[in-house]
């Protein structure tokens, strides 16, 4: 997101209504009300090289996710989308402006926000069922309670039948739904996903991105749907068969 390159947002809102997958974000201001859920203000981030010469991935990014949004930020690759994600999880801080989720700025790693990575955040040494126990029992949940949510989450996405199964017994795509599994147990405020299925056939990735919506606009135990901050290379998620709305698109602040 620096020098001419632009993004393109892809955002859908429902009207009338307001790692095993790593959460983050070092505010619990992600519940506060009357705020944009993410808020990035002249946000940029620069780099040391091995050299030791700078490398800006983001410059001067303004950016606004409310509440219930799903936005996709689209871009090339090394134009910062990743970057973005990680200021926003908290994972990296800002070398100019600010980031805030829920009003508040991110200081560092917290409990708020989920993060789905690129590459497949499991455990190799755990069946699915205790990757997706993982996030809970962390936390401190009981052991009963965290296999019965990982169950739930794994009857969400169609993985019942492999909870004993280990991660190298599974296709690519049931890798991914246990990552997506293993996040949205922990009931994040907000989603962040970067590339999440990039590596998947085309097939797969578009099965994925519509169960990913699915779950996004009906299955969450909030009261509306969480928001999701997505980052792709590719033409993401606003599916025209997305199940209770269409996708509506708008630019999102160019960058340079």
């Amino acid at each position: 997101m620096t020098g001419d390159t632009s993004t393109t947002g892809t955002s859908t809102s429902e009207t009338g209504r307001s790692a095993a997958g790593t959460n983050t974000t070092g505010t619990a201001g992600a519940a506060t009300s009357g705020s944009p859920a993410i808020e990035l203000r002249g946000a940029g981030k620069t780099f040391r090289t091995p050299s030791g010469a700078p490398h800006t991935a983001v410059r001067d990014l303004d950016l606004t996710v409310e509440r219930g949004e799903f936005v996709a930020v689209v871009g090339p690759t090394g134009c910062g989308k990743s970057t973005t994600l990680t200021l926003v999880s908290g994972l990296e801080e800002p070398t100019e402006g600010e980031v805030l989720v829920g009003g508040e700025p991110v200081r560092g790693i917290g409990p708020d926000v989920g993060f789905v990575f690129q590459q497949d955040a499991v455990f190799p040494w755990r069946t699915v069922l205790s990757n997706v126990m993982a996030g809970p029992r962390f936390r401190g949940v009981p052991k009963a309670e965290a296999r019965e949510r990982a169950r739930d989450w794994l009857a969400r996405v169609g993985l019942s039948a492999f909870e004993d199964r280990y991660p190298h017994q599974l296709s690519g795509g049931q890798r991914k739904r246990v990552a997506l599994a293993a996040t949205l147990v922990n009931d994040p405020a907000i989603l962040l996903m970067d590339e999440p299925f990039s590596a998947l056939d085309v097939q797969t990735r578009a099965l994925m991105s519509d169960q990913l919506l699915e779950l996004w606009a009906g299955n969450s135990p909030r009261t509306a749907p969480r928001p999701v901050m997505y980052g792709c290379w590719h033409s993401c998620a606003g599916s025209p068969r997305t199940p209770r709305r269409r996708p509506k698109y708008r630019p999102l602040s160019e960058a340079g």
